[in-house]
């Protein structure tokens, strides 16, 4: 079976592997290409682990009051 390839894509950069792929992405658009996602990731994260951790913390403070119980 053969694939017929549009030819607007013929031209287009061409990966051999993972470690070439990195490589011509170093090259063409530096280090910064690597992490250009990275900001909206932590803005998203940063809250919902702060309310994880609150809720942990609270979770274990009742915890710890219901164990002791009452004297």
């Amino acid at each position: 079976m053969k694939i017929d390839v549009p030819s607007n894509m013929r031209n287009q950069i061409m990966y051999t592997g993972v470690v070439d792929c990195f490589r011509k992405i170093y090259k063409n658009e530096g280090i910064g290409a690597f992490y250009k996602g990275l900001t909206p990731l932590v803005i998203k994260i940063f809250p919902s682990s702060g309310v994880f951790f609150l809720a942990y913390e609270y979770t274990l403070l009742m915890l710890n009051n219901n164990r002791d119980g009452p004297e």
